[in-house]
């Protein structure tokens, strides 16, 4: 137990010093992990597949919408698996789509406690659709106001490469994330999109049918742009989720999740903008649709383990 603590101290510390591209901001943070952690797909016994959908600032010209994709598929060893992520991001006339693959294992450190570490490779293609940029030149007709000319229209490609962890037992969760970019393009800064992200977790259950689950997120941003997340959730035998998350002043934030059939559930979340943007939108809006076969990995599913709702 002693070797796992030193393992944790040095993955978190190495998190930290990180610099690297975070993932787009999503408010279902423990139901789409994946997205910002990729050790977390160790806990799916069996293939799943999701889809996301976030519009962010509702109301504002230019607003960021995000669509995103994952899929993840338990190889014969169940200590191991593989999944992949596409990601396409709008803000404005910057179009980004970010496409990568993912590797984790699942070690068992004792009998109620387990280690998960995952990589992440792949890359982010970035352009500016010049049909949505103003310039200068649209807002002013003087001598110096200059049109599209100096636009540079051409895509620019980076590599992005991943690591993260999770250390967890039936009661709770903590781990640890961050994603580097490799920057090609030298005359853009890329400051804002670099970071590490901790998660945590903690259920109780308050019934034989009901569940208590705390989460927390904590994000450390290089331009110093960080945030904390605090949530609490309910859940009934797994088939409907509801509760809130405060983003500290930024966001009061809603979520819904209901287990449609054995396979297929959906979610959604609301977020009410508490910062001085309130005035200019009315929030942001995200859905998410998730399919999981009935086929589990040696009989084994630790989705429910991760929750708590044996």
């Amino acid at each position: 137990m002693n070797y796992a603590k030193v393992v944790i101290a040095g993955l978190l510390l190495s998190c930290a010093a990180l610099k690297a591209q975070v993932p787009l901001q999503f408010s279902q943070v423990f139901k789409t992990m994946e997205f910002i952690n990729p050790a977390y797909s160790a806990f799916e016994s069996s293939f799943t597949g999701k889809l996301m959908f976030r519009s962010q600032w509702a109301g504002m010209e230019g607003q960021p919408t995000t669509t995103g994709a994952t899929i993840y598929s338990p190889l014969k060893n169940y200590k191991l698996g593989m999944g992949g992520t596409l990601i396409s991001f709008t803000h404005g006339s910057l179009v980004q789509t970010n496409i990568s693959m993912s590797f984790n294992i699942d070690i068992r450190v004792n009998r109620r406690d387990n280690l998960a570490f995952g990589l992440q490779a792949g890359g982010e293609y970035s352009f500016w659709d010049k049909d949505k940029v103003v310039t200068y030149a649209d807002t002013h007709q003087d001598e110096y106001a200059t049109g599209y000319e100096n636009i540079d229209e051409r895509g620019f490609f980076n590599p992005t490469f991943g690591l993260g962890m999770i250390y967890y037992s039936d009661l709770f969760y903590a781990g640890a994330s961050s994603f580097l970019m490799i920057n090609e393009n030298r005359n853009l800064d890329f400051n804002f999109y670099q970071g590490s992200f901790f998660t945590g977790g903690f259920t109780q259950k308050l019934t034989r049918e009901w569940f208590l689950k705390e989460t927390m997120l904590l994000k450390l941003m290089h331009n110093d742009a960080n945030s904390v997340e605090l949530g609490v959730n309910v859940a009934y035998r797994d088939l409907l989720w509801f509760g809130t998350a405060y983003r500290y002043k930024e966001a009061q934030v809603f979520l819904l999740d209901m287990k449609i059939t054995r396979q297929l559930r959906v979610g959604v979340s609301y977020d009410a903008q508490l910062s001085q943007l309130k005035r200019y939108t009315y929030g942001s809006f995200e859905v998410r649709l998730e399919y999981r076969s009935g086929r589990r990995k040696r009989g084994v599913d630790r989705t429910r383990t991760f929750y708590n709702l044996n």
